[in-house]
C-alpha cells in the first residue's frame, strides 16, 4: 500500500495502523498534544481512499455524534425518521480524538462499536460490517487515569514521539511516498508467543482476557509487516506494556547476536593490525555458529561470507 505524507520517521506508526486495518483490531496513539498523532492517521486513510468518520471529543460530546442527529427536513415535510451525520453502513474507519474524555453514555456506545460492530441509533441497529479501524488518541498516561479498564479495548497502544528537527523548525518539507508491504522472511510466530510467555513470567505482565484472546489474531499479522528489534519493541511496549530497560533484558538470543555481530563489524574496520582482528573474525564466526544452532542458518551463512570477504582484504 502506498501511503501519501509530509511525516518522517513514523514508517512504524503507519505500519501499525495496517496491522490494525488487517486484523481489525482497535489501535491507541498515546502521545503529547502536537505530535501529529491524528495527522498521521488522517494521511492513513485518505491514501487509501477509507471513508473515514472523525470525532474529536470532550466530557459533553453527545451520543447523536455517533450515530448521527435527527434531520428536521425529512420529519417535517415527510414525516420520515431520518438521521444525518455519523457513522452509517459505508463507514471504513473511525478516527475518535481525545477518546479518554468520552462520556459514561459515550462509552457503552463505543463498546457496542469496539466489540460487535453494530449502533443502535434509538431506532434500528446499524451494521458496521465495513469499519476495518477503529483508532483512538489520547495526550495522557492511560496507567494513571480512571479510564484505564475502558481504553484497555484498545489492545495495541502505541506511543508516539515528539516530531523531528527537521517539522520543529518549521523547513518545507515535500509529500513523500510510503510504501508498506508485507514481509518476505517473517519472523517465527512461535517464537514470539515464547518472548511474550517469558515476559509475563519474568516481569509478572497482568494480560486481560480480551488481550490473550486476541494475540492468536495479533502476533501472526504483526509478523506479516514488523521484524527484528522493531517487531519485539512493539509486541513489549506496545502490547504488553514493558518498560525499555525490561525489554531489552528479554529480547531473543538471536536479536542480541545481530546487535553483538554488528559491533565486532564495526571493530573489523576499525582496526588494521592483522593480530588484533583474529580474535575478533573469531568471536564472528563464534557468533555464525550460535546463529546456525538457532535455526537462523541464512542469516549465519551472510555473516560468513562478509567475514571472508573483509579477510580477502
Amino acid at each position: 500500500m502506498e501511503i501519501r505524507t509530509k511525516l518522517i520517521d513514523r514508517v512504524t506508526e503507519f505500519k501499525l495502523l495496517a496491522v490494525s486495518m488487517e486484523s481489525e483490531i482497535p489501535i491507541l496513539l498515546v502521545g503529547n498534544p502536537g505530535t501529529a498523532k491524528t495527522q498521521l492517521v488522517l494521511d492513513f486513510c485518505q491514501s487509501l481512499g477509507l471513508n473515514t468518520i472523525f470525532k474529536q471529543l470532550s466530557y459533553d460530546t453527545r451520543k447523536e455524534e455517533f450515530y448521527g442527529y435527527i434531520d428536521p427536513v425529512a420529519l417535517t415535510q415527510k414525516g420520515e425518521l431520518r438521521r444525518i451525520g455519523g457513522l452509517d453502513e459505508n463507514t471504513e474507519a473511525l478516527l475518535i480524538d481525545e477518546v479518554d474524555k468520552a462520556n459514561s453514555q459515550n462509552r457503552n456506545l463505543l463498546l457496542s462499536i469496539l466489540r460487535e460492530r453494530k449502533i443502535f441509533d434509538g431506532s434500528r441497529m446499524r451494521d458496521l460490517s465495513k469499519l476495518k479501524l477503529i483508532v483512538g488518541t489520547t495526550n495522557i498516561d492511560i496507567k494513571e487515569t480512571s479510564s484505564e479498564a475502558f481504553l484497555d479495548r484498545f489492545v495495541i497502544k502505541a506511543k508516539v514521539n515528539p516530531l523531528g528537527f527537521d517539522m520543529l523548525f518549521g523547513r518545507k518539507l515535500k509529500e513523500y511516498t510510503l510504501n508498506i508491504e508485507k514481509l518476505q522472511e517473517k519472523e517465527e510466530v512461535e517464537d514470539v508467543f515464547a518472548f511474550i510467555a517469558n515476559a509475563v513470567k519474568k516481569y509478572h505482565v497482568s494480560l486481560t482476557d480480551r488481550t490473550v484472546v486476541t494475540l492468536n489474531h495479533l502476533i501472526p499479522v504483526l509478523t506479516d509487516y514488523l521484524e527484528g528489534y522493531e517487531l519485539y519493541k512493539v509486541v513489549g511496549l506496545y502490547v504488553l506494556g514493558l518498560e525499555v530497560t525490561d525489554l531489552n533484558n528479554i529480547l531473543p538470543r538471536h536479536l542480541t547476536i545481530m546487535s553483538e555481530i554488528e559491533k565486532a563489524l564495526e571493530d573489523l574496520d576499525r582496526v588494521k593490525d592483522p593480530v588484533k582482528r583474529v580474535p575478533i573474525q573469531g568471536n564472528l564466526v563464534n557468533l555464525a555458529n550460535e546463529l546456525r544452532q538457532l535455526g537462523r542458518e541464512d542469516k549465519a551463512k551472510e555473516l560468513l561470507e562478509i567475514i571472508a570477504t573483509k579477510s580477502i582484504t
